[in-house]
């Protein structure tokens, strides 16, 4: 077995590809700061249930967000593996931690609001005449 006294040695057959989510960090630090700023509008979507428009763009919103949110989450989380210790790879991890906080923070109505619908609320949802 091969040893190597450092990541740049090794070569780079043997590194892990992270470009499926991100191709550099720019594209990552633009897709956090993306986010950052988005996290803040789904407070707007408190009460949402209500409103089959508004809960079919809370949905799409979520959707995009999730998506785009995983990607930055696996990114921070592999690139602190490729080489521990890094005080720049664990401070992206933390404010990775703390984005994913807010963003719980701000949608924790959803399911209480969803769960607390009565059949015909429910159903009215899907009549498509708002």
């Amino acid at each position: 077995m091969q040893k190597y006294k450092s990541r740049k040695d090794v070569p780079e057959k043997y590194k892990w590809d992270l470009t499926p989510f991100f191709n550099n960090e720019k594209e990552y630090d633009e897709a956090f700061k993306k986010l950052k700023k988005d996290v803040k509008d789904f407070k707007k979507y408190n009460g949402c249930t209500k409103n089959s428009n508004l809960l079919l763009e809370f949905l799409e919103k979520d959707t995009e967000f999730s998506s785009l949110l995983e990607d930055v989450y696996a990114y921070a989380y592999l690139i602190n593996d490729e080489e521990l210790g890094i005080s720049k790879n664990m401070d992206r991890i933390a404010k990775v931690n703390d984005l994913i906080n807010e963003y719980s923070l701000n949608v924790n109505f959803f399911n209480s609001e969803l769960l607390q619908l009565d059949k015909n609320e429910y159903n009215k949802l899907f009549d498509n005449k708002e």
